[in-house]
């Protein structure tokens, strides 16, 4: 049994991630949030700490203790990254052993820029890592989550597929690149929370790049 702390715990992916580590019943599960809690929560082994990510000190106590660090907040959202670099600065000072950076989706960066800040982060990552192991990490990249392209209202408890894609299944149509027979990555959220749940049991080291691999589709 370790102690989990999860940053961005109210995302979509955090959220059927940590109902599958809660199902295990092997976990202690710290959720970090920038609000107050809406409802009172009543999961065995969970509970909520309300922090800003600004104050090292406070957010090395509150991660006094744990053990892996999971973070999902949004790279778009963290200009220059100084909301995860935070996170990382304090896990260290706090000794948590392992950290998963906000790395839940492709690979590729180069042309997304939303995702730019991810380059900023495995790089942040690299340096603090240089001159010896300060902080064991993996970038665990699963791809795209297939289960944003089901019906609305049948796809897991948490996921909603309600964003613009470009497949639109009522028309018909897609968006394709070149001659259409480009390779990507596809992965249930399922397969997603069980290897991530696996991976906290893991004795060994973790590799830099996890990296999650469901199948490769043609588009």
């Amino acid at each position: 049994m370790v102690k989990i702390a999860v940053a961005g715990g109210s995302g979509q992916i955090a959220q059927e991630i940590i109902d599958r580590l809660v199902a295990t019943k092997q976990h202690d599960i710290l959720i970090l949030s920038r609000k107050d809690l809406a409802t009172a929560e009543d999961r065995v082994g969970v509970t909520w700490v309300k922090t800003d990510y600004t104050d090292k000190a406070q957010l090395a106590g509150i991660l006094s203790g744990v053990h892996t660090v999971l973070c999902f907040s949004s790279a778009h959202a963290d200009a220059r990254s100084v909301a995860q670099k935070m996170l990382i600065d304090s896990a260290v000072a706090a000794g948590v052993k392992r950290f998963a950076p906000n790395e839940w989706s492709g690979s590729s960066v180069e042309e997304l820029p939303w995702y730019a800040e991810k380059a900023n982060v495995r790089a942040y990552l690299e340096e603090i890592n240089k001159e010896k192991k300060v902080l064991e990490y993996t970038l665990f990249q699963p791809g795209f989550l297939v289960d944003y392209l089901v019906p609305p209202g049948t796809a897991n408890k948490h996921i909603q597929p309600s964003q613009e894609l470009w497949i639109d299944f009522f028309k018909r149509r897609a968006i394709i690149l070149e001659n259409g027979n480009s390779e990507f990555t596809v992965t249930t959220v399922n397969d997603i929370a069980n290897v991530v749940a696996q991976a906290i049991e893991y004795e060994g080291e973790w590799p830099v790049v996890g990296g999650i691999h469901g199948q490769c589709g043609l588009r």
